[in-house]
């Protein structure tokens, strides 16, 4: 009798490990999963959060091709994609902001820097506030209504990872210097930051006003992989219990 139970259990151990295996694959891929914008980066509070992502550590397109004011959004833009944010922010220039570069990107409205917001109204002098700023990127078809509202607190709502951006390709001379291939301009003008609408706003009680993304919904299971998953460990146990008992 002790023999026979020494030969049952490894059986029994085998086909509940695989039961166990199957129940927590199905339940594991049954579950949903959480969005990249909200698991990894999570909904920013302010403008100054935007725009801290990229303070820090810049990306490689920022090492590479540095822009003339700033940084490229390359984290802010990896973190929340192309959702809909909703920000609010003082419309002002950075003071001494200027240079020159042996490239250009078209469409250059997307990396033109030529609109700003900034986190607050503090030492605003003529419409150069202290900062920090984030470079927004407005379409020709706004830009007579977004510079109207220079020297004034707006709320935006725009997204990072514009549809234009597949359209982008810079222009140089490499005898001058490096200049972005077609995939790198890609990559740069995805991280402008395209305001899609813009309204006025009385100051704020802050210098950082409160921000809302919009909500990401977690994505379908799926049910083809989960079914797959059960019906393979219904199989293998199975054919380990016909072993046994053959």
């Amino acid at each position: 009798m002790a023999r026979e139970r020494k030969r049952s259990n490894p059986v029994g151990s085998r086909a509940g490990f695989l039961v166990a295996v199957a129940l927590t694959a199905t339940a594991f891929l049954a579950a949903p999963r959480a969005a990249s914008a909200s698991g990894v980066c999570p909904p920013p509070e302010s403008l100054s959060q935007v725009i801290s992502v990229d303070a820090t550590y810049p990306g490689p397109l920022t090492e590479q091709f540095r822009p003339i004011y700033g940084v490229y959004a390359e984290g802010a833009a990896a973190c929340w994609d192309s959702q809909p944010i909703e920000l609010t922010g003082y419309v002002g220039h950075p003071e001494g902001i200027g240079g020159t570069r042996t490239w250009a990107i078209e469409p250059r409205w997307l990396v033109s820097q030529a609109h700003f917001l900034s986190v607050t109204d503090s030492g605003a002098f003529e419409g150069w506030p202290d900062g920090p700023f984030l470079p927004v990127a407005v379409p020709p078809a706004l830009d007579t209504r977004f510079a109207g509202f220079e020297g004034r607190w707006v709320v935006v709502t725009g997204h990072f990872n514009d549809k234009v951006a597949k359209t982008c390709v810079a222009e140089g001379d490499p005898a001058y210097g490096p200049v972005p291939t077609t995939e790198q301009a890609i990559a740069i003008c995805r991280t402008a930051f395209v305001v899609t609408a813009v309204k006025a706003l009385a100051a704020p009680d802050t210098d950082s006003a409160p921000v809302v993304t919009a909500a990401v919904p977690d994505p379908e299971p799926s049910w083809p992989l989960i079914a797959a998953v059960a019906a393979l460990a219904v199989a293998m146990f199975v054919r380990i219990v016909r072993r046994a008992g053959a």
